[in-house]
């Protein structure tokens, strides 16, 4: 289990909105159980795999078609960013 670590994101690799999730499971080292989609993505950021931050590159590169993806990843950060403040701990998020 990854704690009190910052997990690197890169998403410059990705060549369709399918190779998003199969990144991020290698990225957070997640088990092969992953259900390779947000809800699963959010059981396990929140509950199961407490990083501190948590830093997304390549972001910025990819096509109008990765929008919508990329802004429920920002969302679900920001919610767990305001989730750890509310609870007195650390958790923080960059998009590059």
């Amino acid at each position: 289990m990854i704690k009190n670590k910052t997990v690197i994101v890169d998403l410059s690799p990705c060549k369709h909105v399918g190779m998003i999730q199969p990144i991020i499971k290698k990225a957070f080292d997640f088990p092969d159980g992953y259900g390779h989609n947000w809800d699963a993505f959010v059981d396990f950021l929140f509950w199961e795999y407490p990083v501190t931050k948590v830093v997304v590159t390549g972001a910025g590169t990819l096509p109008p078609i990765f929008k919508r993806d990329l802004d429920i990843f920002r969302k679900i950060l920001e919610d767990r960013k305001k989730y750890c403040q509310k609870r007195g701990t650390v958790f923080d998020y960059e998009f590059n």
